[in-house]
């Protein structure tokens, strides 16, 4: 659910960006739209949180013989850490890669002049951002509840790989913008779909024994928010061509990643 809101937020922000931007200026956009983050945590807090008397213990779990102990724990954590590494560098990456793709087409269109604010994303292009980034997110999240359960996450995690290969190889043609925005739709889907089976996994106290949950969770997810950074770092800094071949080559490496997953007890 959270990583669902999070998508819906990404929509959000770029449709605001098309509404408001040209009429109140960034500085007041970038304050209308960081005030709300506060809202939801305080009400979280105060509203929907348990107590702490009615949180349960890894020890009251223990007792109740809800988990066996886990012999294959450093290479589950190990194979499902470097895998969600790998998955945010591109998934999350592309973030900023598309409005990257865009200011390249902008200064195609301005035949090279790189200095005219033409070439900066705005008006119809904040749609774009909206459709690109945050539709695709919304509808992987939303599939992934099909998948999740009901297929192998080791096949289900080899065929999104193998596809995003596809993606990316075919982002590495020169295509016109409508068909790489298009594409790049399409890994945001995928992605968005790897990542919601990935995170379940960070928290599966019977895929992780319980007495290590806290551990194994915490490495998962600190290998996974370092793969963002680097992606966003790829994304803002080299060419888009050169960070689309970056991670062409990152999605090749997922996918005998995704053959050495353990699977987890149904």
């Amino acid at each position: 659910m959270g990583t669902l809101c999070f998508c819906i937020g990404a929509t959000w922000i770029s449709l605001l960006g098309y509404l408001l931007l040209d009429l109140v200026g960034w500085r007041v956009f970038v304050l209308l739209t960081s005030v709300p983050v506060f809202v939801p945590p305080l009400v979280m807090l105060h509203c929907t949180l348990p107590s702490e008397n009615n949180v349960s213990s890894c020890a009251e779990l223990q007792n109740q013989d809800m988990v066996i102990k886990e012999s294959n724990f450093a290479r589950k954590v190990a194979n499902i850490g470097i895998l969600s590494l790998l998955s945010n560098i591109q998934g999350v990456g592309s973030i900023l890669l598309v409005p990257s793709v865009l200011r390249s087409f902008n200064i195609q269109n301005n035949q090279g002049s790189i200095g005219s604010c033409s070439i900066a994303v705005q008006g119809i292009q904040f749609l774009i951002l909206a459709a690109v980034t945050g539709g695709p997110n919304i509808l992987g999240r939303v599939a992934s509840i099909a998948t999740h359960g009901n297929y192998s996450i080791r096949m289900v995690q080899m065929v999104l790989s193998l596809l995003l290969v596809v993606t990316y190889g075919c982002l590495m043609a020169p295509l016109p913008m409508t068909a790489m925005i298009t594409i790049m739709g399409v890994g945001k889907f995928l992605f968005s779909v790897q990542m919601s089976e990935l995170s379940i996994l960070w928290f599966d106290v019977k895929y992780f024994d319980s007495s290590r949950i806290k551990t194994a969770s915490g490495i998962a997810s600190g290998l996974a928010y370092t793969g963002c950074v680097i992606g966003v770092v790829l994304a803002a800094f080299l060419n888009p061509s050169v960070a689309i071949v970056i991670t062409f080559i990152v999605s090749l490496l997922q996918i005998p990643l995704s053959c050495l997953i353990i699977e987890p007890e149904l």
